[in-house]
């Protein structure tokens, strides 16, 4: 990797793996990060919200310390030392920095970086893309407690981005219950829910998922019918 990237490719990476936006990055101190323990590696995020303000604790899983280790290291190189210094400093002019002043989004090598691997991306399109992720597999409370506040537009965006694997890996677990065969009355079940049953494993996937509950029902019935259209299609050939 070019060594001029760096700073820039952590931040992404931190960003990519914590949800955390380029302003709540920038706003890293030293006393903010504990990254020596993977066991108890976190950082904290400080937040400014109508005038309120509120510190987010958000642990960090092993790509995110290799971030946060390359970015503390390289603060240390220029100049870094004490606690409450930045995580990155401000430049004040080329190799020379003032870490009690946070720096900006790197964005020169940012730039560079995105051109070399032939992608267009914003910075704060990490956050969103991290946001994806967690929704995929984590319900709205686990969501929003790592990514702090989030407006319900963009909920809504994060949620309508959610990839159709995810979703139909969920549907795939519901939809062998819903075609499971009819049980005689005189009968002891074997195989097979009640309406409730299914009902229940439904709205508890929803939930895992991080969706409504209707929508893993409307979910249900999209991919039901399109199974039924795919099996009327091979056998009309």
């Amino acid at each position: 990797m070019n060594p001029n990237w760096a700073g820039a490719y952590y931040l992404a990476l931190l960003s990519a793996n914590t949800a955390a936006g380029p302003a709540e990055l920038l706003g890293l101190r030293f006393c903010d990060v504990f990254a020596d323990d993977p066991e108890t590696a976190r950082i904290y995020i400080h937040e400014n919200i109508k005038n309120s303000h509120r510190v987010r604790e958000v642990p960090l899983n092993s790509d995110a310390i290799a971030a946060a280790r390359g970015l503390i290291a390289l603060a240390k190189s220029r100049g870094a030392s004490h606690p409450e210094h930045y995580l990155v400093p401000f430049r004040v002019r080329t190799g020379e920095y003032d870490p009690t002043r946070h720096g900006h989004w790197p964005r020169g090598a940012w730039t560079e970086m995105c051109a070399a691997a032939g992608v267009k991306l914003r910075p704060y399109d990490l956050r969103h893309h991290a946001l994806t992720r967690l929704a995929e597999k984590n319900p709205e409370q686990v969501v929003l407690k790592i990514a702090g506040h989030v407006s319900p537009q963009m909920l809504r965006k994060v949620y309508s981005h959610v990839r159709l694997p995810a979703l139909r890996l969920g549907v795939d677990s519901i939809s062998s219950v819903s075609r499971a065969r009819p049980v005689k009355e005189s009968s002891a079940p074997k195989k097979g829910e009640t309406p409730e049953q299914t009902l229940f494993r439904i709205s508890k996937l929803a939930e895992q998922l991080g969706i409504p509950a209707e929508k893993a029902l409307q979910l249900l019935i999209e991919y039901e019918r399109e199974q039924a259209l795919t099996k009327a299609e091979r056998k009309s050939k």
